[in-house]
């Protein structure tokens, strides 16, 4: 099991002092005290000097990046928290638990196996594989998903009748 809860990316620099733009998930940013940002796959801890906003759209100042240019390295990186500098609930799953979760819709019961996340344009959707062979995307942030039980392995949707793939 990895040891880091994914929260976010790095949207883009902000001022000329090497400030940051980050897309959060919906976590409470004011105990944001250090994060570690991927780059080249390892995960590197930065410690925030200044933080405002809250919610999904924070400005942050990392110690260590002090320009536009630094910063610009960090556009797109995706942003983590070690596990053990924040209480997950239990809605909350690591990116590499949620493969082999059961997906069940309210009215069609269990539409397939879970694949994992697919980051795309700055979103993850869960992956699920219909038992007819078809992926299924379900953004992870949207209202569809109801429930996660971990100890069950499954999330519980609820989707439109006309949902793409179903």
């Amino acid at each position: 099991m990895s040891d880091f809860l994914p929260i976010g990316y790095i949207a883009k620099s902000h001022g000329l002092k090497g400030g940051l733009t980050l897309s959060l998930a919906d976590i409470d940013a004011s105990m944001l005290k250090t994060v570690f940002i991927e780059l080249n796959r390892e995960k590197v801890p930065y410690k925030i000097s200044s933080l405002t906003g809250n919610g999904s759209k924070c400005y942050a100042l990392l110690e260590g990046v002090t320009t536009v240019e630094e910063a610009l390295l960090l556009k797109g990186s995706k942003i983590f928290l070690h596990k053990n500098d924040v209480a997950v609930p239990e809605a909350i799953l690591f990116e590499n638990e949620i493969a082999n979760f059961s997906a069940i819709d309210k009215l069609r019961g269990n539409i397939g196996l879970v694949n994992g996340l697919q980051h795309l344009g700055g979103i993850a959707y869960i992956a699920v594989t219909t038992p007819l062979q078809k992926e299924v995307l379900i953004p992870s942030n949207s209202p569809f998903i109801k429930s996660i039980k971990k100890r069950e392995k499954k999330i519980h949707v609820e989707l439109p009748d006309n949902y793409p793939g179903l």
